[in-house]
């Protein structure tokens, strides 16, 4: 009975009902993407944090910042955005836009939901998938931490088979806010058993 309730430290469920709202304007959004620095970094960590506090002014906007490495690019910081909204460069994204050092790449741009998903669409094939995943509080602090251990990882990776080694890393950052889970709430909803209901 409680895992189906949701549990208490699980996110196992059973789907009772599923609401969508269709995007009919199209979607400002795309991937920024940045050389792997200390500088951008921090900006990065700092402008992510402040973007979730501002979520509930402009709840059409959805951001995430990830690291990734591969073999062809190598190490980068990139950001991913995106306003169902269709609002060219909503303040709620200045961090990422108007304040950030100098991206190397930007695909941002007025598009469909269909080519942003293609966008996000990761490597497959040759390569074995390994996911952890972990809940932290809107702080630079776990956000840093989640950094460190993306570039010891990678180091680590490179130092035991050889900097030509052909893996991927993929360190993503998606806030789960608490105005998703208000919305949800009022909808009798219970995004992935986070609400607890009495």
């Amino acid at each position: 009975h409680r895992a189906l309730k949701g549990g208490v430290c699980s996110n196992f469920g059973v789907v009772t009902r599923f609401d969508m709202k269709t995007v009919s304007d199209g979607i400002y959004g795309g991937t920024i993407t940045w050389t792997f620095t200390e500088d951008v970094n921090t900006h990065l960590i700092k402008a992510f944090v402040q973007y979730i506090n501002d979520m509930p002014q402009h709840s059409a906007a959805a951001a995430i910042i990830y690291w990734t490495h591969t073999l062809s690019t190598g190490t980068n910081s990139q950001c991913f955005i995106a306003d169902v909204s269709n609002q060219t460069a909503a303040p709620i994204f200045d961090g990422f836009l108007k304040d950030a050092p100098k991206h190397t790449g930007s695909t941002v741009r007025h598009t469909s939901q269909y080519d942003l998903q293609e966008e996000l669409a990761e490597p497959c094939g040759q390569y074995r998938q390994v996911w952890f995943t972990l809940t932290a509080t809107n702080d630079e602090r776990p956000v840093r931490k989640t950094l460190d251990a993306f570039s010891s990882f990678v180091h680590d990776w490179k130092a035991s088979y050889g900097d030509d080694a052909d893996f991927i890393v993929f360190t993503t950052l998606q806030p789960l806010p608490q105005v998703m889970f208000a919305n949800e709430n009022s909808k009798n909803g219970n995004v992935i058993g986070m609400y607890e209901k009495t």
